[in-house]
């Protein structure tokens, strides 16, 4: 009976996931998003609303409402509210930033901080690539996934990333979690020299959803 029952577990392991996300119209999704550097800590809760969900794609407006910054022992509470809107396509990949900054740096980490699903079902140990071609001043941008594994009920995807930015020397590395239904259940990450800082800085980053 138990080997029926570890025969059936690996059998169902080795079956191929769809990683791809389908959110609705009007859905909201919370998450407690951190980052660490040398200088201190930022924490700020962020809510992502799905403003429009189409075959190609989908548009999500992204609200922060304040954030907590601890650097040299001491608490910075910044209670300012912002909002980004993006476009993103099918796959979850960054099409274009409707609303919010757009400098270098923040069009990186933005591509970075995306998860982008394979383009058909993938098993543990799969792996796939999406590039973001050089464009508009922006230099290409490679970043390639490998399905670690797949486990729990509800389902929850461990997919392990590297980025790494044609020219620039910026790369990433980091392991997303995703849920039965596509939707990213967190992240964590080290980005190493993003545009704007110092080369060869680095700092982690995590996305938690709540």
């Amino acid at each position: 009976m138990i080997s029926v029952l570890l025969a059936a577990a690996v059998a169902q392991s080795a079956d191929s996931v769809s990683l791809q996300w389908k959110p609705k119209a009007g859905e909201t999704f919370t998450y407690e998003y951190t980052l660490d550097q040398k200088v201190g800590r930022m924490t700020a809760f962020i809510q992502w609303k799905v403003l429009q969900s189409e075959p190609d794609g989908w548009t999500i407006q992204t609200t922060s409402r304040g954030a907590l910054v601890q650097v040299a022992g001491q608490e910075i509470r910044d209670s300012r509210t912002t909002q980004t809107m993006a476009r993103y396509g099918i796959r979850g990949q960054l099409l274009d930033i409707l609303q919010g900054p757009q400098d270098r740096g923040a069009v990186a980490l933005a591509r970075v901080n995306r998860f982008v699903a394979p383009p058909q079902p993938v098993r543990p140990g799969g792996t796939w690539r999406f590039e973001y071609p050089a464009e508009s001043g922006l230099p290409a941008l490679r970043l390639d996934f490998t399905l670690r594994e797949v486990k729990g009920s509800p389902r929850i995807a461990r997919v392990a990333v590297r980025a790494a930015e044609e020219g620039s020397g910026m790369t990433a590395d980091g392991e997303w979690e995703i849920g039965a239904d596509g939707a990213p259940l967190g992240l964590k990450a080290t980005v190493r020299s993003l545009p704007g800082l110092p080369s060869g800085d680095s700092f982690s980053l995590s996305l938690t959803r709540r």
